[in-house]
């Protein structure tokens, strides 16, 4: 009945109706064959995107066209290179980190290294979290504590070695001084007498000594890495609070899904 019912309407259909009905479904037909012709030519030749490239250590070279751009709608599209396009990636050279002697010279520098790199992802981690990419922030944040964490096991070994004293309180954190460098941090020895309510104006310090260079990070980190923790002869003072630009969010007034303190040692003072 159904066949019956199409044959009537096509029978009543114009001529122009049915040709351009044609049209369509040739269209349609050489459509689908082309996509398969491509899927058949892409499989032969191993069309991938860049990506996918480099996790085998590949790469397209500068002077190729991809074969295909694939769009996934909204915006996002992925560039489709054959075999024949790409060129082996060159293994660069990885140097391990250096074993430095433990001598305070080198703590020294390697603390200053260290809390330089964790104030720069203290600034991605802020930036981040205000343009609303809350993973690449988080990621930056955890990297920063880490960095800080190595920060107080060099101020805590540069102590007990008599490298660096506290010389004062300043905005809630403690200022290390010694051998031309200023340290800021969280700790505090017990048996210090400094005044803990000092003023929390700016302080001035000089950024560093002028024959000092900063070091490779992975060697900073592997030296600090095997020295101990602070141990119970510091007391840790309250993290100062952080005064930052809000991201808009969907939250109600007054929550925010990241609305912990930073663990920031360093937001009060401007370094000379």
């Amino acid at each position: 009945m159904k066949n019956i019912e199409k044959g009537y309407a096509d029978y009543l259909r114009s001529d122009a109706e049915k040709a351009a009905a044609e049209a369509r479904r040739q269209a349609r037909k050489d459509r689908r064959a082309r996509q398969e012709m491509l899927a058949a030519q892409a499989k032969a030749e191993e069309w991938r995107c860049i990506k996918d490239w480099r996790k085998e250590g590949f790469r397209p070279r500068a002077e190729e066209e991809p074969r295909q751009i694939k769009s996934f709608g909204l915006g996002r599209y992925a560039e489709l290179y054959a075999r024949s396009q790409v060129v082996k990636l060159r293994a660069r050279p990885v140097r391990p980190p250096a074993v430095l002697e433990l001598t305070p010279e080198n703590v020294l520098r390697a603390t200053w290294t260290v809390n330089r790199s964790a104030k720069r992802y203290r600034d991605a981690a802020r930036k981040c979290y205000v343009a609303q990419a809350f993973e690449f922030a988080t990621a930056n944040r955890e990297k920063k504590d880490g960095l800080y964490a190595l920060k107080d096991a060099g101020i805590s070994w540069l102590d007990r070695a008599g490298a660096i004293q506290p010389v004062a309180v300043q905005g809630g954190l403690c200022v290390w001084r010694g051998s031309g460098f200023c340290f800021h941090s969280r700790l505090l020895p017990k048996n210090s007498a400094l005044n803990q309510t000092t003023s929390d104006g700016v302080l001035y310090v000089e950024a560093k000594p002028k024959s000092a260079h900063e070091l490779r990070l992975a060697d900073a980190s592997r030296l600090l890495q095997g020295l101990p923790k602070p141990s119970d002869d510091y007391v840790r003072l309250a993290s100062p609070s952080v005064l930052r630009g809000r991201a808009a969010t969907a939250m109600p007034d007054g929550q925010d899904e990241d609305d912990e303190s930073e663990n920031n040692e360093d937001v009060y003072f401007e370094i000379a």
